[in-house]
């Protein structure tokens, strides 16, 4: 499951009112952060593929998505009611999924990370918690960019742990190696950096989302060049939506598939999942920046790389289907890939899965239900699924292998 958000009123400015753009970016130019040289350690835990960590707020701690994806920081309806935030301006915000909704812009006087203050920090507030993933997560918000262009974010992905400071010179030795590349910071701070697909530079067009679950996404931005759309080809494709954003689901859509060699920073990996919507976000996400040590720093725009683990080699998905939970909590099929298994025997989009190798998949307690939201509603090394499914009023069994486009 995919899990991104972009706030982007900025490429609605078409259908905005002049005057409420004009306020939103002012909010979303405020914000500063303390003086005087600081080096912090802040650990972390990957949650659903995505780095948490905690923020305090007029001394209350809080669970917050590190999200270079979002131009601002998002804060649920109840923690903006409880902080009792005023609103400066109400704009639309629309989030990666497609979703758009009227939400309210305000500033943060203090955010405290690790003993750090940050002072007037733009945010939105959404019913973020209308989303059953974001309940699962036990998240608060997102931390946007325009608060992280303030300080230098080192991770070490194999402590768990951010390095915060004001200076790069002070960061640890082992944190310094790598490849350093240029990003563009964007109006919104957003960093948009140029990889390689194919031995083919894409431009600084590749959102660097770390609030994004899933690996390399070719959208809207890459293919408003007729040549590029012309010369991509795929493997297969999808029917459906498994991507969630801050506002709820997608619209059903196809999603393209292809395996292709992607390199970054001088690393390539030869065998690496692309996907593409034409309506869709460009973006690569946490499933391959995860393989990284890196820097980022908005004082000089560049992140530095440094691989920790070998990027796997990508996979299309491997049963051939996606599933999510309906308001009524029954788990239904909700994308399904061309030419799969799962495919040529029968499931299809919107079909009630009742259970999967035996575990059952029906009036489940919350607690049952993000546990399959978040770790998957199956064994990862299952080699093939015995699927009970409710079709036509009836009930009917069929065993499923893994798909021939991934041999």
């Amino acid at each position: 499951m995919r899990l991104t958000i972009l706030v982007f009123c900025i490429a609605l400015l078409s259908s905005c009112k002049v005057a409420q753009s004009l306020k939103k970016m002012t909010v979303l130019k405020k914000g500063s952060v303390q003086t005087g040289y600081f080096l912090k350690e802040i650990p972390f835990e990957m949650v659903n593929n995505l780095v948490v960590l905690k923020i305090t707020i007029r001394g209350k701690t809080y669970s917050f998505v590190f999200d270079t994806g979002a131009p601002v920081s998002v804060l649920s309806s109840e923690m903006a009611a409880e902080l009792q935030l005023k609103s400066k301006v109400r704009t639309p915000v629309g989030d990666a999924a497609g979703n758009a909704l009227e939400e309210d812009w305000a500033l943060i006087d203090t955010v405290n990370i690790a003993g750090v203050n940050f002072y007037d920090a733009p945010c939105i507030s959404s019913d973020i918690k209308a989303q059953q993933v974001f309940r699962c997560m036990n998240l608060d918000g997102l931390l946007g960019a325009s608060l992280m262009r303030h300080v230098i974010w080192a991770f070490d992905f194999r402590r768990n742990v951010i390095v915060m400071t004001n200076s790069a010179a002070n960061l640890p030795a082992s944190l310094q190696t790598g490849t350093a590349i240029s990003f563009d910071p964007t109006k919104t701070y957003t960093p948009l950096i140029d990889i390689e697909v194919d031995g083919k530079k894409t431009g600084e067009v590749i959102n660097f989302d770390m609030g994004s679950s899933s690996t390399l996404q070719l959208g809207k931005y890459y293919f408003k060049e007729k040549d590029k759309l012309a010369d991509f080809s795929y493997s297969t494709y999808s029917v459906g939506n498994s991507s969630v954003g801050l506002h709820g689901s997608g619209a059903i859509d196809t999603t393209f598939y292809d395996i292709r060699p992607i390199s970054l920073a001088g690393y390539t990996g030869d065998k690496q999942l692309i996907t593409y919507k034409k309506s869709g976000p460009t973006i690569i996400g946490m499933q391959w920046l995860k393989n990284f040590n890196f820097i980022l720093n908005w004082f000089n725009n560049t992140i530095t790389f440094s691989p920790v683990n070998e990027v796997p080699v990508g996979k299309i998905q491997p049963f051939g289907f996606s599933g999510k939970f309906n308001t009524s909590g029954d788990f239904f099929i909700s994308e399904i890939v061309k030419g799969s298994d799962a495919e040529i025997k029968g499931l299809m989009y919107g079909d009630i899965i009742t259970s999967i190798n035996g575990r059952n998949l029906q009036l489940l307690t919350t607690e049952k239900q993000c546990d399959i939201i978040l770790n998957g509603a199956y064994d990862k090394k299952a080699t093939q699924l015995n699927i009970v499914i409710m079709k036509n009023g009836g009930r009917k069994e069929l065993t499923v292998g893994p798909s021939v486009y991934n041999k």
